[in-house]
């Protein structure tokens, strides 16, 4: 078998438009490896079917430690409280390089925003650093969220072992510089193999 990577995301879909119709209807959140980007995992986030508040989850407490400016650049005050959520598959996507937020969002697909409780489904689900789709080797995951005035910033999560907590943070895109190779993008999605 042959691994096909594709330097551009409109190559990726036209290929896959090819191939099938029902992978046509789904191509914007289908996955495959890329200049910058290899898929490695991919898992499903749970339904939520208890109401979800950002503003009560996203603060600091036992186990979480959640950065001062991440409530302002998400606007945690403002966002209503979800009642539930349908589940939502996500894949893990490899960083091969070190690269700008801004070409690394070139290889995600439109839909590639996460939401605020599915990342908190993820911390819930790795409580105290449990193994799972996040790195909990204190290395960043980064996810890309519709923030304050709809700008997308990223979400950054990563496991502090020395104080046993998941550490949230937030970042306006690109003003960390390049990102590390190796450090891990998580977007929903689902992964297909060419």
């Amino acid at each position: 078998m042959s691994t096909k990577t594709f330097d551009n995301p409109r190559a990726l879909k036209s290929v896959l438009k090819s191939l099938s119709p029902a992978v046509e209807q789904s191509h914007d959140s289908v996955l495959t490896e890329m200049r910058l980007l290899r898929p490695v995992a991919q898992t499903v986030v749970s339904a939520r079917t208890n109401p979800f508040n950002a503003a009560e989850f996203y603060r600091t407490r036992t186990g979480l430690y959640v950065c001062d400016t991440f409530a302002t650049h998400l606007n945690l005050r403002a966002r209503k409280i979800v009642d539930s959520a349908p589940e939502r598959p996500y894949v893990a996507l490899l960083l091969k390089e070190n690269a700008y937020d801004d070409d690394i969002r070139k290889e995600l697909p439109e839909n590639h925003l996460s939401t605020l409780e599915d990342i908190a489904g993820f911390i819930e689900t790795q409580s105290r650093g449990k193994p799972g789709l996040l790195h909990n080797n204190f290395w960043m995951n980064i996810f890309y969220v519709e923030g304050k005035n709809s700008e997308v910033f990223v979400a950054g999560v990563r496991w502090d072992p020395i104080c046993c907590r998941w550490l949230v943070d937030d970042w306006e895109l690109n003003k960390n510089g390049r990102w590390p190779a190796g450090r891990q993008i998580i977007c929903p999605g689902t992964i297909v193999l060419l």
